[in-house]
């Protein structure tokens, strides 16, 4: 037996190494039978133990992985959004977090919603390919240019560029077909030409997929005779996202159809904006985010870099919209129906429109407190800084279904920007009550009462407080 290695990958993100016989009887071949191991980073992923070697190559019929990425690849690809209303940071904490929100549902309610996130599961999982081997999980999931992957073992969450992980697995997809062979009958060849016609299957469901809403419903918001025109998304390329398709995917199962098309048309009104100070200050900012701290540890810091670099001092107050007005980002209103009152802000940038922040001008919507508008405000100038580039496609929607991970940093970021713990704590260390103190900051640096709670409690001093003040701060914001 004389074998080939095939290495397909990035040494610091997913790579696959593939050992064929390529003179191997044809039933075999046909079968793409042969080794692999799979790692991420210097991390072994999939391999087999022996008596003599751990880390041997997994010996397995490869065509289930062909036929595999062949049957998901639009999804693999396009993909962006949870089945359900969750928003988990990682692909593979889905089940966790879904199965907090089940515990007030209905059984039928659950039966629908479970089936729906296996659905997905199956989707994203590359394990699952594998049809009667048991192999560590990997799921992928396509978070604008980013893609989140969630390692089973060793267990890690990670963030690699989405195009890297694309051309591995269309480089892996290929080897496996020219291993199969176009000459291949029956269900392995016709598996090989759905292979090579990949990308006019990702043409038919473009638009449903990266709009996250099934054609029925998408149709409703642009008429369905030329989506290409409607969604303003480049026709040479089907991976293209737009700011309207962003903000559509990112309102999809949360919204009707007709709130989202208000939405939509509201951010095509919209025209594009140069933001040379903005887009200076975000190039610095992804430096100061160590990717090892949590999210709001990254927020906390970013807010006090901030600060910094426009020469604020930590006892002043900030006004967010003139600080966003002087970088060149719109702020707008639009009122929507009491049904959208949840819906806090859509910020939205691209290559045709903004950047952009739209506020909910609804009765009963946050952003009709002042305090409220400039809390959103503050959390969209987070986005601004750190996610126009890879976390976020094009838009963010504050109650909508923007990942968690960079919802906690944006709202980690807005208190410690509006009101730092610092200067909370400090007042704290006067003279009066607990509610007199809550008065003052309100009044100084305009946040609510609920801000300036969690301000004192979220500061690292906290404990040195009076007991009962502690426990007095800790029972105000449970109240909220």
């Amino acid at each position: 037996m004389v074998e080939k290695i095939w290495k397909i990958g990035s040494d610091e993100g997913l790579h696959f190494e593939f050992r064929f016989d390529m003179e191997q009887a044809a039933s075999r071949r046909t079968q793409a039978w042969g080794g692999a191991r799979l790692f991420f980073a210097e991390d072994l992923i999939w391999a087999t133990e022996t008596e003599n070697d751990d880390e041997a190559p997994l010996n397995w019929s490869w065509f289930d992985l062909l036929e595999y990425l062949t049957n998901y690849w639009p999804w693999i690809v396009l993909e962006q959004d949870y089945p359900i209303q969750v928003n988990p940071s990682y692909p593979g904490k889905l089940y966790e977090v879904a199965e907090s929100r089940w515990e007030s549902f209905s059984e039928a309610v659950i039966e629908e919603e479970d089936m729906l996130v296996y659905a997905f599961t199956m989707r994203h999982d590359l394990a699952l390919a594998l049809k009667g081997a048991f192999v560590p999980s990997v799921m992928i999931m396509r978070c604008g240019n980013d893609c989140l992957i969630s390692l089973e073992s060793p267990k890690k969450n990670d963030i690699r560029p989405m195009q890297e992980v694309i051309n591995t697995l269309e480089a892996v997809g290929n080897l496996l077909a020219d291993v199969v062979g176009e000459e291949s009958t029956g269900y392995a060849g016709e598996i090989v030409r759905k292979w090579r016609q990949k990308d006019r299957h990702m043409t038919e469901l473009r638009f449903d997929i990266l709009s996250g809403m099934d054609k029925e419903a998408r149709i409703q918001i642009d008429g369905g005779e030329n989506p290409v025109q409607f969604w303003e998304v480049p026709t040479e390329e089907t991976i293209d996202d737009s700011e309207l398709l962003a903000a559509a995917r990112m309102t999809s199962a949360v919204f009707s159809p007709t709130i989202q098309k208000t939405l939509i048309e509201k951010i095509r009104s919209v025209k594009h904006y140069k933001t040379g100070f903005l887009d200076a200050l975000a190039a610095k900012a992804s430096a100061v985010i160590d990717s090892d701290m949590r999210p709001y540890e990254q927020g906390y810091s970013l807010a006090e870099w901030l600060r910094n670099e426009l020469s604020m001092g930590e006892e002043q107050t900030v006004n967010p919209e003139r600080i966003l007005r002087g970088w060149n980002v719109e702020v707008s209103d639009i009122i929507l129906p009491d049904v959208a009152r949840n819906l806090d802000a859509v910020a939205a940038w691209g290559q045709r429109h903004g950047p952009v922040v739209i506020m909910n001008g609804s009765e009963g919507a946050r952003c009709t407190h002042a305090y409220g508008r400039r809390t959103t405000l503050a959390h969209e100038i987070c986005h601004l800084l750190l996610d126009r580039e890879n976390g976020l496609p094009m838009a963010e929607v504050l109650g909508g279904r923007t990942p968690e991970s960079l919802e906690q940093r944006a709202g980690a970021f807005a208190a410690e920007f509006l009101l730092p713990r610092s200067q909370a704590i400090a007042a704290m260390r006067g003279s009066g009550s607990v509610e007199a103190i809550l008065d003052k900051l309100t009044k100084q640096f305009q946040v609510s009462r609920e801000v300036a709670a969690r301000q004192i409690v979220n500061s690292p001093d906290f404990i040195s407080l009076y007991k009962p003040d502690q426990a007095e701060l800790k029972r105000i914001i449970s109240s909220f």
